[in-house]
């Protein structure tokens, strides 16, 4: 919908006193800096964040598209109702207790209120009063059949802005929560004022009656809603873009003059307008150094895409270049306008922080010469990475400290330092390498889970190493692969090998989570094996290099000593073994075992409990790490 259109709903609403009560009513109270208004009007900072929220349906990436497909209703109803509701995101803080936590800021504001304490957060606050007086009175004739359950399930959506959904019941669990327990009537009706302005200036005309099939599609798509929610309060809450205002304004000369204007600042400087991809020129545009592509990467340059979401199973040795082969099917898939990024998982903090080596050197050709696309690493030690460190852009759009030479792999690496303040933003990055832990965490019962299912979305999940995870990772893999269907999202999976039962498992869950009925997936023993999933099935054996083709000889050792033995005889013989032990005990007894023959250069320990800094160092293969 045409930001006119959204302007022209207000226009009979511009004679609107600026005496209105709901301008006594505080929503940002923590300046940050002295001398500046002392505090920012509720109204203002609703109407900020519902400006943040409208910019970012104008991305493709946070589209509502497919809840409006879903619903069967027009798209721009859908935003309008979208920004309506967010304007809405705080209408607790009416609640007396609330405006209590900041006494003495103004005699312009409603006065603290010892009777009414602040014993509920202001998202489940502003619940029980679009429960018990918003829905029922105020937008009675504003939304068709306001009680029901549809609108009540999208009001949760935006007043769950902190991260998980309103409480339903006294904290225990067996009293109701109601509105007069915490809003002085004053406060109701200031409440009710506010939100007649919002329906009166933003809610869209002809809304649609939501039946039992609207709801259910609602609830599918309601995590969408909940993310948006999160992300534009956590964009309108920037003083530094939106400055408190305490003088009162008419609401919607502060929509066309401030809060669009900053909203659109305020995506800018968070690195999250749309990129444009790069025309896909074959593999050697991709990369560089590529002369001859494997059979697999082959595969990838040239097999046939279907017209929506995908799952790619692609199953080699180690060196068959199933890196290469996946960027080139993202590339490919960006092109067609069915992607606008990706998130690259690994099971462990030493994969990721490698291949943030490997893609940092190569994710710019994924993307057009003007744009500046973010990078992301994303676990828990990413801050001890230096490359990472070094690649954060500041306001300005430069580095903090670049002091690496353009050799270094890691060099054209930036991101921006809004989305690398906070591992909870990373996967809103254009293209993240991380942990799997980071992706998982969207189909877990945690706090902002649904930010993270936002950042996956329109992004290629690239998941390396499915072979490598335990019953339950796996199972949780595979509700993130429903789960990233069902938004629309395609999927890569790498694995230098794979039991046909998991394959078919990982197959139907991606289908599952289309909306497609089951399909026959017949064990294919064949290897290297290449499998696309999506509106059908298609199935291609690779050959691999043949300087990778060779047979593997399995001996076995059955005591201690025999390792040891058989170590250092290959040891001695100038070829290098891996001895992995299963516990960290294990590890440290075959290092001292090992050390009483081998030198201290010959002799790298591993695990996990050294310090994050000496991981890495490790990684890095540094000298004083030895022995």
């Amino acid at each position: 919908m045409p930001l006119r259109v959204l302007v022209m709903f207000h226009k009979t609403h511009e004679s609107m006193t600026v005496s209105a009560s709901y301008f006594a009513y505080w929503g940002k109270a923590s300046p940050v800096q002295a001398g500046l208004d002392r505090y920012h009007l509720l109204a203002f900072h609703g109407l900020d964040v519902a400006a943040c929220g409208w910019q970012l349906l104008q991305l493709p990436q946070f589209s509502l598209t497919r809840l409006a497909q879903a619903l069967g209703w027009p798209l721009p109803v859908v935003n309008a109702l979208a920004v309506f509701f967010l304007a809405l995101h705080d209408v607790g803080k009416f609640a007396r207790g609330f405006q209590g936590r900041a006494p003495g800021l103004s005699a312009d504001l409603v006065q603290n209120d010892a009777g009414m304490p602040y014993q509920y957060r202001h998202d489940t606050l502003g619940w029980i009063l679009w429960r018990d007086d918003l829905a029922p009175e105020t937008l009675a004739d504003v939304l068709p059949n306001a009680e029901g359950d549809f609108w009540a399930a999208w009001m949760k959506t935006a007043v769950g802005h902190h991260g998980k959904p309103p409480h339903e019941a006294s904290r225990d669990g067996l009293s109701g929560l109601y509105v007069e327990d915490h809003f002085l009537d004053e406060d109701r009706k200031a409440a009710a004022a506010y939100t007649q302005a919002l329906a009166a200036g933003w809610a869209p005309p002809d809304i649609p009656k939501p039946g039992r099939e609207q709801l259910e599609m609602l609830r599918q798509h309601a995590w969408r809603l909940a993310g948006l929610a999160v992300l534009a309060d956590w964009l309108g809450s920037n003083q530094s873009v939106f400055a408190y205002r305490q003088e009162p304004q008419d609401l919607s000369t502060y929509w066309r003059n401030t809060a669009l204007p900053r909203a659109q600042t305020a995506i800018r400087q968070a690195g999250l307008q749309a990129q444009t991809a790069r025309p896909w020129s074959g593999p050697t545009g991709l990369f560089d150094y590529l002369r001859e592509p494997t059979p697999l990467q082959h595969y990838a340059a040239s097999v046939a895409l279907e017209a929506g979401p995908q799952l790619f199973l692609l199953e080699d040795v180690t060196g068959a270049g199933k890196t290469e082969a996946a960027l080139m099917l993202v590339q490919r898939l960006m092109e067609k306008g069915l992607a606008c990024g990706l998130y690259f998982a690994l099971p462990s903090m030493a994969t990721a922080n490698q291949m943030y080596q490997r893609v940092g050197s190569v994710y710019r050709h994924l993307f057009a010469d003007d744009a500046l696309p973010s990078l992301v690493l994303a676990h828990g030690a990413r801050h001890l990475m230096e490359g990472f460190r070094q690649s954060i852009l500041q306001s300005d759009g430069l580095p903090a400290d670049r002091n690496y030479t353009p050799e270094e792999a890691t060099a054209s690496a930036a991101c921006s330092a809004w989305l690398a303040d906070n591992r909870k933003k990373a996967l809103l990055a254009e293209v993240g390498v991380g942990t799997i832990d980071q992706a998982l965490l969207g189909v877990l019962p945690v706090r902002h889970q649904s930010l993270r299912l936002l950042g996956l979305a329109g992004k290629v999940l690239v998941v390396d190493e499915v072979h490598a995870y335990d019953s339950y990772v796996r199972t949780l893999l595979k509700r993130l692969l429903a789960s990233h269907a069902r938004q629309g999202g395609s999927a890569i999976l790498l694995s230098a090998t794979l039991p046909s039962f998991y394959r078919a498992e990982l197959l139907q869950d991606y289908r599952a989570g289309l909306g497609l009925p089951p399909i026959d997936v017949a064990p294919d023993l064949r290897y290297p094996l290449a499998t696309r999933m999506g509106e059908d099935i298609a199935v291609h054996a690779c050959q691999t290099r043949p300087r990778l083709v060779r047979r593997v000889q399995v001996n076995f050792c059955h005591r201690e000593d025999e390792a040891v033995a058989a170590v250092l005889t290959e040891a001695a013989a100038g070829r290098c073994v891996c001895w992995i032990r299963n516990t960290v005990e294990d590890a440290l007894r075959a290092c001292d075992l090992l050390a009483a023959s081998l030198p201290p250069d010959q002799l790298t320990l591993f695990h996990g409990r050294f310090a994050m800094g000496d991981r890495l160092d490790i990684e890095e293969c540094s000298p004083r790490m030895r022995g």
